[in-house]
């Protein structure tokens, strides 16, 4: 359970004080006080103020304190003083310096991240009810995979930017197909400045996810400028952006999902003459909202072997790198998302006297082969996600003459092999398994 929250101050004109164990935030419309101990990170919109008594009082609590532009971009980012051991500092200064080393972290990072987009892709491929668009997007994640195959053969750090850089330019394709229909427009990629909605939404859950890592490579005492994917570089949080790249996926499917349900729309943004594009006042209090909400969610870490929820998943993410860094694991364990499929088993009675019975079963049985393998006349084992299962069995419903046929699913909560105990002829290929020809 999550016990402690961000303060977001977006007003312009705003003050925050510390009084009393309290933020004490002064607006135009008046004042508001929230206590300093159910606090865990203040972010400042845009040219919000803070004295420096409250920067002390947040420091003491280890509150962190991050000051963003409008449009997400970080400022600067102020904590306390620098936890940790100071022999696990010594550990993350020779791993980066290390080439090996850093190049092995390197391609750990972007094979996680590339699985990621790839899952993402997928699930918006299977949500797409047009077919022409759900092939392409499908096609677009069997590409990114590809590319995850080539990180085994990078020898430079050059070479494994070049295999990231030309499977994001293959994902924000598949980005723009997956919103080919939606309501808020989406060009292509652009930053500095966002030319469309979307990348106004992307460039502000960026930097909101960035500041997240930068905390939690603090509290574990990592020094959050020294990347291993991200070379270090003055001023730039290169360990927080490595961390960010296995995460981005999770704050571009956040984004989708605004847009496809219509939770924020055209009048959120507003244009600039020199044809940028940001969020309005109104669009980023809606839009920090759900980020907030979506944060209470929890998630698989395959790694850790149950759920966590996504606000504590920075900071898993440091522990893990840490451990590494320290020899407790010999290798960092990304994090990768895991998949929503379930085993099923599909079974159908069809009443087939006559020639219209016969014609519902061979369209059932074709509709149970494009989701799954058949194991006996009419049982077919199937690994599908939520969504696909619903499809499945609404095409069957379809057909079923519901007075004289019969379709049972059932779920299985872990593999369907470990439930089957098989007698006689075995089976040519077991099911969540790689085909070998």
């Amino acid at each position: 359970m999550r016990y402690l929250n961000t303060v977001y101050v977006r007003e312009h004109r705003a003050r925050v004080a510390h009084r009393r164990g309290a933020l004490l935030v002064s607006l135009p419309t008046g004042k508001n006080r929230v206590p300093l101990e159910a606090v865990d990170a203040l972010v400042l919109l845009g040219g919000a103020q803070i004295t420096t008594q409250a920067v002390d009082a947040c420091v003491r609590r280890g509150v962190r304190i991050a000051a963003l532009t409008m449009r997400g971009a970080i400022r600067f980012v102020v904590g306390g003083p620098t936890s940790g051991n100071v022999h696990l500092r010594l550990s993350h200064y020779r791993a980066v310096e290390d080439g090996g080393h850093s190049l092995s972290i390197s391609k750990i990072i972007v094979a996680a991240k590339l699985q990621n987009s790839s899952r993402v892709v997928g699930r918006w491929g299977r949500d797409e009810k047009d077919s022409s668009r759900s092939d392409r997007l499908e096609k677009r994640a069997a590409q990114i995979r590809e590319r995850v195959a080539r990180l085994a053969e990078a020898s430079s750090p050059d070479h494994v930017r070049g295999i990231e850089g030309d499977a994001a330019r293959i994902y924000f394709r598949a980005l723009g197909i997956a919103l080919s229909t939606s309501h808020l427009e989406f060009r292509s990629r652009s930053r500095r400045p966002p030319r469309d909605p979307i990348n106004a939404m992307l460039g502000f859950c960026y930097g909101l996810l960035v500041t997240e890592l930068i905390g939690a490579a603090e509290a574990l005492g990592l020094d959050y400028q020294m990347g291993f994917f991200h070379r270090p570089r003055s001023g730039r949080p290169s360990l927080a952006l490595d961390l960010a790249e296995e995460l981005r996926a999770l704050a571009d499917r956040f984004v989708v999902g605004l847009v496809r349900r219509r939770q924020i729309g055209p009048d959120s943004f507003v244009t600039t003459p020199g044809g940028g594009v940001y969020l309005t006042d109104a669009g980023r209090k809606s839009l920090i909202e759900a980020w907030e909400r979506n944060k209470e969610r929890e998630l698989q870490h395959r790694v850790l072997g149950r759920r966590v929820e996504r606000w504590a998943l920075p900071l898993v993410q440091a522990t893990l790198l840490a451990r590494h860094l320290r020899g407790d694991l010999p290798a960092y364990p990304a994090y990768v998302m895991t998949s929503r499929a379930m085993d099923v088993l599909v079974t159908y009675d069809i009443a087939d006297t006559d020639g219209k019975g016969a014609s519902r079963l061979r369209r059932v049985a074709r509709v149970c082969e494009k989701y799954g393998e058949r194991v006996q006349l009419s049982v077919f084992e199937c690994r599908l996600s939520p969504t696909r299962l619903a499809r499945m069995i609404g095409e069957v419903q379809d057909i079923l003459d519901a007075d004289i046929d019969s379709l049972i699913v059932y779920r299985f909560p872990g593999s369907i092999a470990d439930s089957r105990t098989r007698f006689g002829r075995s089976r040519a290929h077991e099911i969540g398994t790689p085909w070998v020809l």
